[in-house]
Order: C-alpha cells, then structure tokens, then sequence
C-alpha cells in the first residue's frame, strides 16, 4: 500500500481535488496534503489529511515534503504535484514494480490541457504520448519540474528526508 503527499500554496481545492479523484484508492492508505503557508487555509473533504504550516513565509517543498513523510506509516510513498491528473492504469502497472523495492521517477511529463478529458480516447492517447515513468534504481534527470516520484519509506528514512537547505 501507498502513502500519497501532496504539497501546496495557494492552490484552489478543485484543482487539488482533482488530482486526488484521479488516484486508484485500491493501493492508497492515506492522503496527505501539505498546506505550506497559504493565505487561507483549505477545505479538503475530511477524509483528506491536510497538513497546515504557517510558520514560514518562503517556500521550501523539500520541508513541505518531510512534513508530509513523518506522517506516512505504508512501506511506500508517492510525492505528487497537484495539478497532475493519472491515467486511470498508472498504480496496476506501478504496483508490480514496487515489490522490487525500486525508485520511480516521472519523466517527460507534457501538460494536458482540461478539454482534452471530455472522452476517454484522447486521455488515453496523450497520456501514453506524453507520460512516461521509469522503475529503476538510479535517479533520472526530469525534463519538467514536478511530476511524481514514489519510493520506499525504509530508504527516504535511511537518507534522512529530503535536503531542506
């Protein structure tokens, strides 16, 4: 099972919900979203755990993200930036590989743009064109900021969280 954190600022419900509604809940325990230092705090359906921090004003997602990690309890973690909507089929072809204790990484990420959702022929098609994740052991280089990564909770404690500095 998966542990999922999301972190925002600023950032509307809707468009974090819709994030949310595109996870497969068959493999997910909890949801985590981390609200660092938002204007305003969000209002997230219960079963949703927000994370509020509002003792900083700059942004640092590495901080956000070890919040979120010292609440996770599954064996595994994804990080996800909220404005990113799954393929319904992503967690069936990731399950598999998680078991072999890999480091996945989102790679070539392309934005879709809402109108392209109307049907599922077209989702279908951009995302096999345009996503693409890679199980492995070694860390790619992204050719667009954010995405998701997932990873097991054994190593991000063995390295101690992700670098706040």
């Amino acid at each position: 099972m998966i542990d999922i954190i999301i972190c925002v600022r600023d950032r509307e419900e809707k468009r974090i919900m819709r994030c949310i509604n595109s996870l497969d809940f068959k493999y997910i325990t909890n949801v985590f979203v981390v609200d660092y230092g938002s204007k305003k705090p969000l209002k997230l359906p219960k079963w949703v755990n927000v994370i509020r921090y509002t003792d900083n004003v700059i942004w640092n997602k590495s901080h956000a993200l070890n919040l979120g990690i010292k609440q996770c309890s599954e064996d595994y973690i994804m990080t996800i930036d909220c404005d990113m909507i799954l393929h319904p089929k992503l967690f069936d072809k990731m399950i598999w590989h998680l078991w072999k204790d890999v480091f996945i990484i989102s790679k070539r990420l392309k934005r879709i743009d809402l109108k392209y959702l109307k049907n599922e022929h077209s989702f279908n098609f951009l995302w096999k064109r345009g996503t693409s994740w890679i199980p492995g052991r070694s860390i790619s280089n992204h050719v667009a900021v954010g995405g998701f990564q997932v990873f097991s909770r054994k190593w991000i404690n063995n390295v101690r969280g992700y670098d706040e500095d």
